[in-house]
């Protein structure tokens, strides 16, 4: 049986209660994944779910498991990379309003949220802590075998391309996205005041 988790975490299916819903009754799965993130605190409920569950998860990234996408990828058992997959890792970040008092608080709730990051990333894959933090600071990009060899993920399989994910891919969300990524970015949609948008600030997890 698969579960499908493709496009924004937190959104459509894309939920601790959607997912919920449809493990009920099943055993062993594979959950397939293209996502470029989304929220986090949606993307730990589902890595805390799929790691609860009593059969046996394998988890498979078909284009990209981004942001909180990985969190969501690294809940298998075992985990697969597409051939021509990507992974992403980075720091908590949110959109903030309120007042001095406010934002001292909503910086204390990202710090908190990138020692569990760093917690769950350490934990799968084996990695020191002080090289994970330096990942999340470096908003860190992983080729498939790359993310093999990080520890994120088991195994290579398939050849696929990343053309699924450019719907949801805006290089603006990014501090480092892939070259690659963002020359398809441009041929697609090319707006007329790209490059001035390419420095305005966006805030994502």
């Amino acid at each position: 049986m698969a579960i499908s988790i493709f496009g924004v975490i937190g959104e459509g299916q894309n939920t601790t209660e959607a997912v919920s819903r449809q493990l009920q009754g099943l055993g062993n799965i594979e959950v397939v994944i293209n996502s470029p993130g989304g929220s986090l605190i949606e993307g730990l409920g589902i890595y805390n779910l799929l790691k609860s569950h009593g059969g046996h998860v394998t988890t498979r990234t078909v284009g990209a498991a981004w942001s909180a996408g990985s969190i969501v990828l690294l809940a298998g058992k075992r985990r697969v990379m597409g051939g021509g997959a990507s992974l992403m890792v980075h720091l908590p970040a949110g959109e903030f309003r309120g007042n001095v008092n406010d934002l001292a608080k909503f910086r204390e709730a990202l710090d908190v949220a990138g020692r569990q990051l760093v917690d769950v990333y350490v934990a799968e894959t084996g990695t020191a802590r002080e090289q994970v933090e330096q990942w999340l600071h470096d908003e860190t990009w992983f080729t498939a075998q790359e993310a093999v060899d990080a520890g994120f993920a088991h195994a290579i399989e398939g050849t696929i391309t990343n053309t699924a994910t450019l719907e949801n891919f805006d290089p603006r969300q990014y501090r480092h996205p892939p070259a690659s990524l963002v020359a398809q970015y441009t041929r697609r949609a090319q707006p007329a005041n790209y490059m001035e948008s390419m420095t305005a600030p966006h805030w994502q997890w």
